[in-house]
């Protein structure tokens, strides 16, 4: 976990490839029986009680661009709400997309609000409101 994390512009086909770099190598190390908590990304550190389960999200997310979404006549978002933050993909992705929105995410979980409180710390990302509740019972 000594890698250099990489400073080309995010959301680059550079930085792209990077992450799918990433990706494979965390998937290989999976694919080998071991147990994994934590990889490095062109971002930074990302934790995760298991990164088996947050290799499709980061697939999906920051390689698919699975959350991109056109609001507001083309203009950027100003406010957004994230239902359901996991360990933090989707509210790191929408801060790196939508610099400038309001983004404020919601996770009943506490054990995943420590986790993606950390994973957010880790990117440097910054100004993401973490809700530790749910939004429906």
């Amino acid at each position: 976990m000594s890698k250099q994390i990489h400073p080309c512009p995010w959301g680059s086909a550079a930085w792209k490839k990077l992450v799918a770099r990433d990706l494979a190598e965390l998937r290989r190390h999976l694919t080998g029986g071991k147990a994994c908590t934590r990889w490095v990304f062109p971002w930074g550190l990302v934790e995760a009680s298991d990164m088996a389960t947050v290799a499709p999200q980061i697939e999906d997310i920051f390689l698919n661009d699975g959350y991109r979404f056109d609001g507001n006549g083309g203009l950027p978002p100003r406010r957004i709400l994230d239902g359901g933050g996991n360990v933090g993909m989707s509210a790191l992705w929408f801060r790196m997309a939508y610099p400038d929105a309001a983004i404020t995410v919601y996770e009943p979980d506490p054990r995943l609000v420590e986790v993606m409180t950390r994973n957010l710390a880790n990117a440097k990302a910054g100004g993401v409101t973490i809700e530790a509740k749910a939004l429906w019972t």
